[in-house]
């Protein structure tokens, strides 16, 4: 009984993550260097589901900054912005920039 229980709450507790979820192809719209230190990317349109991420703010993604690629990602993200080109990849989790949630784009790649 108490596995079925411990097994029922598991699910419950599970039901809001959303673990790595593509962003898709996206034109990016800006790359930005926030005073904060962070790179964020602001894409197009909407297209991933981290549900943490502000509503206002969906559409621009955090470059992860654990990352031991961050250089290479914000080159490659600066890469597809300047050319026109797309950028596709996935986001997981969030961060909390001057009070707004913004999804952590964890891969990326050019397209």
């Amino acid at each position: 009984m108490i596995k079925k229980c411990l097994f029922i709450t598991s699910i419950f507790l599970s039901a809001g993550v959303n673990a790595n979820s593509s962003f898709g192809n996206q034109v990016i719209t800006a790359v930005t260097v926030h005073d904060s230190g962070n790179l964020m990317v602001a894409l197009e349109t909407v297209s991933h589901n981290e549900s943490c991420a502000s509503e206002a703010r969906k559409n621009t993604v955090i470059l992860n900054p654990n990352s031991p690629h961050l250089k290479e990602m914000y080159s490659t993200a600066l890469a597809a912005y300047m050319s026109g080109k797309t950028l596709y990849g996935w986001v997981n989790g969030c961060m909390r920039v001057n009070g707004n949630e913004y999804a952590i784009a964890t891969v990326i790649s050019l397209r």
